[in-house]
């Protein structure tokens, strides 16, 4: 399984760490900064070495010590997540592989660097499919439910609501972008950063909530203030709609009686 925040497990972490970097670059740069790093030390090149491995060291620690875990598909539990951060090994792996370089004479080299960047990008040119392209392929997989629903939610907000009436929310940035679908300014909402309205709304919902629409997740602090103002004494909401999405939070939509 993936590190966990206190898991406290190095080979965990490199394992992880080292599997990330290697999709996110692919085994040709790996190898090729491999044979890099004998002739880098060789000639004793260190310093640009130890400089491009303070990013990796960095994140090997959060996942060693801090909340950081990292997910791939080949790997337990074949999701993604956070896979972008192999790329944190993408200079060290440059400056490494430029270091081939230097275990050929003075006349071989430009043929030498010709030959290790082919060799780095040659993976990449045999399977060019953007399933391939890591970040990319996160990024698709974990919005595949959220683009779903932002367009439902979109739609009913772009016919309902009534410039003016406000919109209650989560913070996240999903709820954004219902927002600009449907057209209607940011303005319009009370969210998180709106310190310290939001938080009062939150907490003391009888007098401070007055917004007509609620935009929340089932269970996150929006939802549990609006029904905890309706079942007590605070102003009552009816929920207009439930956004069920196979693997992603269930969306409530409330208003205002």
């Amino acid at each position: 399984m993936p590190p966990s925040p206190g898991d406290h497990d190095w080979r965990k972490a490199w394992l992880f760490f080292r599997t990330d970097a290697r999709v996110c670059a692919g085994w040709g740069a790996v190898i090729v900064a491999g044979i890099g790093l004998i002739g880098a030390l060789w000639k004793r090149t260190l310093w640009p070495l130890l400089l491009a491995s303070l990013p990796p060291i960095f994140y090997l620690w959060s996942m060693y010590a801090g909340g950081t875990p990292i997910f791939l598909p080949e790997l337990w539990f074949g999701s993604y997540y956070n896979t972008r951060y192999g790329l944190a090994a993408f200079p060290l792996l440059a400056i490494a592989g430029a270091g081939v370089v230097l275990l050929a004479n003075q006349r071989l080299r430009p043929l030498v660097a010709i030959a290790a960047i082919a060799a780095a990008v040659l993976p990449w040119l045999i399977h060019p499919a953007p399933d391939n392209w890591i970040t990319w392929k996160e990024s698709q997989v974990n919005s595949k439910g959220r683009r779903s629903w932002v367009p439902v939610v979109a739609q009913l907000l772009e016919a309902e609501y009534k410039r003016g009436t406000g919109i209650y929310s989560s913070f996240g940035d999903d709820f954004v972008a219902c927002l600009r679908e449907a057209g209607i300014p940011l303005r319009e909402a009370l969210r998180e950063p709106n310190e310290p309205s939001w938080m009062a709304a939150t907490t003391r919902p009888r007098f401070f909530l007055h917004e007509e629409w609620v935009l929340a997740t089932s269970g996150d602090p929006v939802a549990t203030a609006v029904q905890r103002a309706t079942f007590h004494d605070g102003p009552r909401y009816y929920r207009v709609q439930t956004i069920m999405v196979k693997d992603q939070p269930v969306i409530e939509i409330y208003k205002r009686e």
